[in-house]
C-alpha cells in the first residue's frame, strides 16, 4: 500500500480505491441482473419451472442506485437500464424451457 501520509499517496490510495469500487459496481449489476432474471423465471409459473422463490421486495432499479453512485467511480452511465437487463435475461432463460 502506498504512503497515506503524502497528497501523492492519498490519490493513489484513492485511484485503486475508485477502481475496486467501479469493478464492484460491475459485479453488482451483472448479480443483481441474473439473480432477478433467474428469480422471475422460477416465479413464472411454467409448469416445468414450478418453484416459486423469494426474490427482491423493491422495484428493480433503473441503473446505479442513486446511493452507490460516485462521481469520479461509478457514475451512472445513463443507458444501463437495470430492469430492460433483467428482462432479456428472462427471455434467454425462458427460451430454453
Amino acid at each position: 500500500m502506498t504512503d497515506a501520509t503524502t497528497l501523492s499517496g492519498l490519490l493513489t490510495q484513492r485511484d485503486t480505491a475508485g477502481s475496486r469500487y467501479a469493478a464492484a459496481i460491475t459485479e453488482l449489476q451483472a448479480a443483481y441482473v441474473d439473480l432477478a432474471a433467474i428469480d422471475r423465471v422460477l416465479s413464472s409459473g411454467n409448469p416445468k419451472l414450478c418453484h416459486p422463490v423469494s426474490t427482491f421486495v423493491s422495484h428493480t432499479p433503473e441503473g446505479v442506485p442513486e446511493i452507490l453512485r460516485h462521481p469520479t467511480f461509478a457514475a451512472d452511465p445513463g443507458d444501463s437500464r437495470w430492469a430492460d437487463m433483467v428482462q432479456a435475461r428472462v427471455a434467454q432463460l425462458m427460451a430454453g424451457f
